[in-house]
């Protein structure tokens, strides 16, 4: 299955998920995937379906959640004090 035809299958299924960028990279991981959910159900729905096609083709996933944005697109977040409170 291609990755428009797997997306057109998440719009279909329902899934609130948005590939907001996707990595082919060098090093300890092959692959890196960002997404947007509204929920965490449609993570894991997102994930269930990668798996049923794509399974085959990796051994293990790794999830990570962005707690906070420092730099995007080349721009400092206006609140990078408010880093302090995600760590106490």
């Amino acid at each position: 299955m291609t990755i428009p035809k797997m997306l057109e299958e998440i719009r279909e299924e329902g899934i609130k998920a948005i590939v907001e960028d996707s990595y082919y990279l060098s090093g300890a991981y092959d692959w890196a995937i960002i997404l947007t959910v509204e929920d965490n159900r449609d993570l894991i729905r997102f994930m269930e379906l990668w798996r049923k096609h794509y399974g085959e083709y990796f051994s293990r996933v790794i999830q990570s959640e962005v707690m906070f944005i420092s730099t995007r697109n080349s721009k400092l977040n206006p609140n990078l004090s408010e880093i302090g409170d995600l760590l106490k």
